[in-house]
């Protein structure tokens, strides 16, 4: 997909969002959210209504973002508060990687993100499990996006949950307790 603008490849503009166990690949963005854009909704949040309002919880777990280009936010592009990326990789992306708005600070746990780009927000490598290594695919020239034998990848996903296997769960978008 190509956007001249904002959000190639999903563009949430939401009051509740998951995503899970899905690839999100090649995408162009002209300015921002080249493989994914949360931003926040026209409305304020009223359902139900909180006061003061709070950004209802939005999670990308066992994703892969990879090739997407943006200038800003090439793999994420996050302008709410109450967001959580986990068990997944962010791979090749062209521009700006992650890129966190508005001063939030999104809960950036057990990813792979290669290379490692971050702005509006500290580079969370090393730290909540998350790493910064060659996922190793299978074949990703033909999209083949699953994980070699040997990953720094597997089992290296949120270890609360597990693989199909029993074993740990792997990050990516063949992973996981809901893995297809």
């Amino acid at each position: 997909n190509v956007a001249d603008g904002e959000g190639a490849g999903i563009y949430a503009r939401t009051t509740r969002f998951t995503l899970t166990n899905a690839t999100v690949a090649g995408n162009r963005a002209g300015q921002r959210g080249g493989a994914i854009m949360i931003a926040q909704p026209e409305e304020a949040w009223t359902d139900p209504c909180p006061c003061p309002p709070v950004a209802p919880p939005v999670t990308v777990a066992f994703a892969v973002l990879a090739d997407n280009t943006a200038p800003a936010g090439a793999a994420a592009w996050i302008g709410v508060a109450n967001v959580t990326v986990t068990s997944s990789i962010a791979h090749d992306n062209h521009g700006v990687g992650v890129l966190a708005a508005g001063g939030v600070s999104p809960t950036w746990s057990y990813n792979d993100t290669l290379p490692a780009s971050f702005e509006g927000m500290a580079d969370p490598t090393g730290a909540l499990g998350n790493l910064s290594a060659p996922p190793d695919f299978i074949d990703p020239l033909a999209g083949d996006l699953r994980l070699r034998a040997g990953s720094a990848c597997i089992d290296a996903g949120d270890p609360a949950l597990r693989d199909h296997d029993g074993s740990r769960a792997d990050m990516g978008a063949f992973a996981g307790p809901e893995a297809p």
